[in-house]
């Protein structure tokens, strides 16, 4: 069966999920099948912090050892790591994944949230990400931060009270 480079693209977007959600040590050659030797790494969020460098900034070059040693010290913290792939579409050189991580974190506290990332290839590897996650959920799970409803009456106290705009 032959495989368009779309199809080749969404099926190693998966598997580089699978890896990364995967319980026992991957070797750097999984890493190197998937991902170009530098990729292009844009956070969510403004002005990221990069705990592996210590830099700061909008985007991060990565290797695939950097990739690998990152996704180590995630399973270091999310014991019992399980990705489920909710969705995964190709457009061209593009391919958008949709999923869900759940995990036992080093606190004992049990989370789930989910991501939305979208990779960008180059000769059959990943050359690009951007991803996305809900980092708020996350952190309201392990206790960091209130509930959604109490941010939302926190909120809307804070507008009752704010002067009107001229």
């Amino acid at each position: 069966m032959s495989f368009t480079a779309e199809e080749r693209n969404a099926l190693a977007v998966r598997h580089a999920l699978e890896v990364l959600g995967g319980t026992e040590t991957r070797e750097i050659s999984e890493y190197e099948d998937v991902y170009c030797s530098e990729v292009i790494d844009h956070p969510w969020w403004h002005d990221a912090f990069d705990p592996m460098t210590g830099e700061r900034g909008e985007t991060f070059m990565a290797t695939p050892a950097l990739l690998r040693d990152w996704h180590r010290q995630l399973r270091d913290r999310f014991t019992e790591m399980t990705i489920a792939v909710d969705d995964v579409m190709a457009f061209g050189a593009f391919v958008i994944a949709r999923y869900t991580t759940r995990g036992l974190h080093r606190t004992g506290r049990r989370v789930t949230y989910r991501s939305v990332d979208v990779f960008r290839f180059v000769d059959g590897r990943i050359a690009e990400v951007w991803n996305a996650w809900d980092r708020l959920g996350l952190c309201q799970q392990l206790g960091l931060v209130p509930d959604t409803m109490t941010l939302m009456r926190c909120e809307a106290e804070l507008d009752a009270h704010a002067a009107p705009m001229p």
